[in-house]
């Protein structure tokens, strides 16, 4: 039986569908306004689109804290619903916690969500960041999920993925990997916890 085929989506008349800049490894975005928008990348920079043009200077770098290599890296961004008084966002990344990217061992890095203060001069000064949720499992180097929104109720939902391999070493990778069942430890996918 053959897949069906792909079609073109059909955007509604007040949409345009065209690139607007280029960059590297892009992993998500968030608008700040209509005209102000931040863009993550793996490596662990920080950008902003704003005023139809990507501004030249980095936001943000943790490159040095980031490790990108396999599915992890600097993976998401989200912009706190009282931005406009507060001035904070959040990122997701995979924090080198023990200075080194190793996969399966005892020195594998963790994911962490942090608040950072965004200011109008578009660069982020790194010691306002304050770390809100952290040591989420990365040993393997997949499964971080990374995805981070604010729902309708202004919580922030921060989607953790189950690491690829079970963190603990006590039953293995992919489908093996049951490090979702252990109470007390932010790792987990859907169906995991079955």
């Amino acid at each position: 039986m053959a897949a069906p085929a792909a079609t073109a989506a059909t955007l509604p008349p007040q949409f345009d569908d065209q690139p607007v800049t280029s960059l590297g490894a892009p992993t998500a975005f968030a608008f700040v306004s209509s005209n102000r928008m931040l863009i993550t990348t793996k490596t662990g920079t920080l950008r902003v689109y704003e005023d139809g043009m990507l501004l030249p200077t980095a936001a943000l770098n943790l490159s040095s804290v980031v490790c990108a290599d396999s599915e992890r890296g600097l993976l998401g961004v989200a912009v706190d619903p009282q931005f406009t008084s507060n001035r904070f966002i959040y990122l997701y990344y995979t924090f080198k916690k023990f200075g080194v990217c190793e996969a399966n061992t005892a020195n594998s890095p963790v994911n962490r969500v942090s608040q950072f203060v965004l200011p109008a001069s578009n660069v982020i000064d790194p010691l306002t960041e304050t770390v809100l949720v952290d040591n989420m499992p990365s040993p393997n180097g997949n499964h971080n999920a990374g995805d981070i929104q604010f729902g309708k109720d202004d919580f922030l939902y921060v989607a953790i993925g189950d690491g690829g391999c079970d963190y603990a070493g006590d039953s293995g990778c992919g489908p093996a990997n049951d490090a979702a069942r252990d109470p007390h430890v932010l790792t987990g996918r859907p169906g995991d916890a079955g």
